[in-house]
This record gives C-alpha cells, sequence and structure tokens, in this order.
C-alpha cells in the first residue's frame, strides 16, 4: 500500500534500490555490475571495487569483528555472496567490496564531472548532494555505510578538494561517529593544499 503520495516525502528503502537496479537490468539487458563497472568504476580509475572479483583467492580480505572482539568473518564468508556475485538482497542497495582508496577515487569523480553527460548535469547534481558547512565555509558531501560490522564514511570538502575516507571493521566503532568530524577539525579551513 501506498504510505506517501509520490514526491512528498523521502523514505530510504533498501528494496527500492533493490528494484531499480533489477530495471536497471532489463531495460539496459546487462548485468548491474557491468553497468557499474562502465559508468561509475571505469571514469574513475577504480580497480579494486566490485561485488566480486575473479581473483577472489588471491585477494586478502579484511575480517570484521562484532563487539568485545567476536569475529565475524569477511564477504567471502557471507551467504549472501555466491560464487560469482552478490545475491539480489544486497545488489542495488549495498554489498560493494571496495577499498579507502578507491572511495577516494569516486569522490574525485564526482570533483572532476566524469560521470556526468553535461556540466549542467554535474551542478545539478552537486546542488543537491552538497550543503554548505558553517565551519568550512564551503559547501561539502558526506557519505556512510555500513553492515553493522565494517563501516565506511567519506567527507569530501568541494572547495579546498581534499576527501577523507575512514574505514573501520569492529562494529564497536562506528567511523561515521564524531571520528571523522574530529579528524578534519585538524585541518583548519583555508589550511589544506589544494592538490591533496
Amino acid at each position: 500500500k501506498l504510505k506517501h503520495p509520490p514526491g512528498s516525502k523521502r523514505e530510504y528503502s533498501n528494496l527500492g534500490y533493490q528494484l531499480l537496479a533489477a530495471i536497471f537490468e532489463v531495460a539496459s539487458e546487462r548485468r548491474f555490475e557491468d553497468l557499474l563497472a562502465k559508468y561509475i568504476y571505469q571514469p574513475a580509475e577504480m580497480e579494486n571495487t566490485g561485488y566480486w572479483f575473479a581473483d577472489k583467492a588471491q585477494r586478502r580480505f579484511v575480517d570484521g569483528c562484532r563487539r568485545f572482539n567476536r569475529h565475524w568473518g569477511n564477504p567471502i564468508d557471507d551467504a549472501m555472496w555466491g560464487p560469482e556475485s552478490a545475491s539480489w538482497n544486497l545488489k542495488g542497495a549495498g554489498g560493494i567490496i571496495s577499498t579507502a582508496g578507491d572511495l577516494a577515487r569516486f569522490f574525485d569523480g564526482i570533483s572532476h564531472d566524469v560521470y556526468f553527460t553535461s556540466s549542467d548535469t554535474a551542478s545539478r547534481y552537486k546542488a543537491n548532494r552538497l550543503r554548505h558547512s558553517d565551519f568550512r565555509g564551503q559547501r561539502v558531501m558526506s557519505s556512510a555505510g555500513s553492515n553493522g560490522i565494517f563501516n565506511a564514511v567519506v567527507f569530501w570538502l568541494e572547495e579546498d578538494q581534499f576527501t577523507l575516507v575512514m574505514i573501520t571493521n569492529r562494529a564497536a566503532h562506528q567511523a561515521e561517529d564524531d571520528m571523522v568530524q574530529s579528524l578534519i577539525r585538524l585541518f583548519p579551513p583555508g589550511s589544506l593544499p589544494t592538490d591533496q
């Protein structure tokens, strides 16, 4: 049943994003993973990001820990990742494996407009996603994601062209708590070189 009239309220839905990913597959007649590679990973030169890797046996996956340091495992151990990809319980709404370096490259791609078909599209996207920070005196973007064990947050400063990525692998140490804000405060406005 429709909970709200369309456009009247925004409410996150994993299922909604999974459905959107499935629609992309049907409309393009291509796997969702292939679409991400073509339009996101390759333009940003992200080489260590995806739902799965053919050379997974040679890769080192970090293990996650539950609270009180109880072992959780890693995506290879998780039943939601099949022999060649994540299950549809994850596609579109999570399940992507990445590194801190690749997350920084993703935001660098936003910074340099590599994902957009025109400068107008890029400007509209940034206007909707970036928020003015009184502390920084510039627009900033922050995104976070977690499965309750692994946790990542990225903080991007538009004018400074500075990206801070923090990833944790312990449920007790959530990256989006005040840690990133505290780290950002170590770099006062105007103190960052523009090529970092």
